[in-house]
């Protein structure tokens, strides 16, 4: 009946730490996600700035000298920026997600060479 008990609070606490582990992997990725999607929005807003921008040139006849306006040059490099900012978020969310592998596995490492551990005493008791 022991036997029972302690598989079962072991069950138990392999299911907690599972879900923790979950939990902190998906707020971490989602904050990330939320952020990109706001750099995402701002690079929306600054592609409509740039068109309203290139209309106006090209209405005035200055279509042709479009990249060397210093407004548009100035659209260019924010989008570049937030681009930017964009792929360094999309790293770290690799990253968190290896890190989270990583752990996953020493904990399941960890389990199995416990359970290896009293399998194999459990069986010299029984004398297997």
């Amino acid at each position: 009946m022991e036997d029972f008990w302690s598989k079962m609070k072991s069950g138990i606490k392999d299911g907690a730490v599972f879900s923790a582990n979950k939990i902190e992997l998906y707020s971490k990725i989602g904050k990330l996600k939320v952020d990109q999607f706001s750099l995402k929005k701002k690079i929306e807003s600054v592609q409509n700035d740039m068109g309203v921008r290139l209309f106006d040139l090209i209405k005035d006849g200055k279509g042709n000298a479009a990249g060397d306006d210093i407004a548009i040059l100035s659209f260019v490099e924010k989008i570049d920026g937030y681009d930017a900012e964009i792929k360094v978020m999309d790293v770290e969310i690799e990253r968190i997600r290896v890190e989270a592998q990583e752990k996953q596995s020493a904990y399941d490492s960890e389990k199995s060479a416990t359970t290896e551990k009293n399998t194999t005493v459990d069986d010299e008791v029984v004398g297997v």
